[in-house]
């Protein structure tokens, strides 16, 4: 199922950035059934604050934020379709991206709900908080049927591309000591690359025939976790070294991301639940309402919610 709503969500994005060549004054609502699989970027050293992530359904894909025990549920927006939330990594702003105005564009906003913020007037998607004071945000930005990284800083200001016009990059995740930004590229199958934080020295990580799912890392810089297409069609999370050796399956999954601790791994399960699990995919618990359908978790560091 997981594989099949990515697919549409890609075929979506297409078809309306087709409409927009042809210039055609045509706005498609982003409908629940074509959620887009997803992980979180980066765990920014530190205890373990409060999980962000999307609920879907009803009318709109607001984001909620809850302790990783389950409890204290809050609801951060509302009335809108809001994806791929990033905590900055003082754990006190979310970017995150909505659909406004006949496009998409980054946001940010704090914990409390409080103070949004829109900073891209053009397309932006993916957006991910840099380390170590977060002072820029990584994106995706679409082209015609392409996409590339860019980066931008946290205020909206001094937007840059990184990677070549002629590629198909998406979900850029900077490393926690932000020299280093791991993104996927579309060649037939999505892989796994890294490159500097200026958009050179571009390297493959994942060399699999299976698409290999956005990269996450872990607070230490160390690893990379992120999910493979299986050839059954269902998302299987792995891990890896951050230079792509040392390959680990841990369990059926998708969205995972590091706990700021480096302990635990968040991520949902194929019934749209959110959980957490140790670095081996064992000791399950859940975090996210069983009856809700839940994406697109990221682990805050401990901070306030202010």
């Amino acid at each position: 199922m997981a594989s099949r709503e990515y697919r549409a969500r890609q075929q979506f994005i297409h078809e309306v950035l087709l409409v927009r060549r042809l210039g055609l004054l045509v706005f498609l609502l982003v409908v629940v059934s074509f959620a887009w699989v997803a992980a979180a970027f980066a765990a920014f050293p530190g205890g373990n604050g409060r999980v962000v992530f999307v609920k879907n359904g009803g009318s709109g894909a607001p984001l909620f934020s809850v302790n990783p025990d389950g409890s204290g549920l809050r609801k951060i927006t509302r009335g809108h379709y809001d994806s791929r939330p990033s905590v900055a990594p003082d754990g006190r702003t979310i970017a995150f991206a909505r659909d406004a105005r006949k496009t998409r564009a980054i946001f940010t906003v704090r914990m409390s709900g409080k103070h949004l913020q829109r900073l891209t007037s053009d397309d932006g998607s993916e957006p991910a908080f840099s380390g170590p004071l977060g002072r820029r945000i990584a994106f995706t930005r679409f082209n015609s049927a392409t996409s590339q990284i860019w980066v931008m800083a946290s205020d909206g200001t001094d937007e840059r591309r990184l990677t070549d016009p002629r590629t198909a990059d998406r979900f850029p995740a900077f490393s926690p000591d932000g020299k280093s930004i791991a993104f996927v590229r579309d060649r037939g199958a999505e892989q796994i690359f890294k490159m500097r934080s200026d958009g050179s020295d571009v390297r493959r990580l994942t060399n699999g025939k299976q698409s290999a799912g956005p990269p996450s890392f872990s607070p230490d810089r160390e690893s990379i976790v992120f999910h493979v297409l299986s050839k059954k069609g269902n998302w299987v999370i792995y891990l890896m070294t951050a230079n792509g050796a040392h390959l680990q399956r841990l369990r059926a999954g998708e969205d995972p991301a590091f706990s700021p601790d480096g302990e635990r791994i968040i991520f949902v399960r194929h019934e749209r639940v959110i959980y957490t699990m140790n670095r081996r995919g064992h000791d399950l618990r859940r975090v996210s309402p069983r009856s809700w359908s839940a994406s697109d978790p990221d682990w805050a560091p401990r901070a306030g919610n202010g």
